[in-house]
């Protein structure tokens, strides 16, 4: 019995990919954390000073800089498509054309782990 591992933040997954100062100026970017911070001494204190235009414009063609950005939106975009299963499921309750739009979207939403699932059970005999 050994303790579950904790899950990572997404400050730390970024890390895996970039530096600290690279994945904090991403999660800036996306207005997820230093938000509320002026440029300047955010900027003074991960990225030398640099303007967010430098800073962007160094870092957009860095293979490890691109890799980040790319997890960090599968990240956003997989919170936006739960935030609309929750609205479609909402509607559906009431209007028959959402429940459809509901029901469709939910085929797409859980095709994957449907499909992992049915991979599990081929070739499992179950005896009666």
């Amino acid at each position: 019995m050994g303790v579950e591992p904790r899950e990572k933040t997404v400050y730390r997954q970024l890390m895996e990919f970039v530096s600290e100062p690279k994945a904090r100026f991403l999660l800036r970017m996306y207005e997820l954390k230093h938000h509320d911070e002026d440029w300047q001494p955010f900027s003074d204190r991960y990225l030398n000073g640099m303007s967010e235009d430098d800073a962007i414009n160094k870092f957009k063609t860095q293979e490890c800089f691109q890799k980040a950005h790319k997890y960090l939106l599968i990240l956003l975009h997989n919170q936006r498509m739960i935030e609309l299963y929750n609205i479609y499921f909402e509607r559906a309750k009431e209007d028959t054309q959402a429940f459809k739009a509901f029901t469709d979207f939910s085929d797409k939403f859980f095709e994957d782990n449907i499909n992992q699932l049915q991979s599990l059970l081929n070739g499992i005999d179950i005896d009666e």
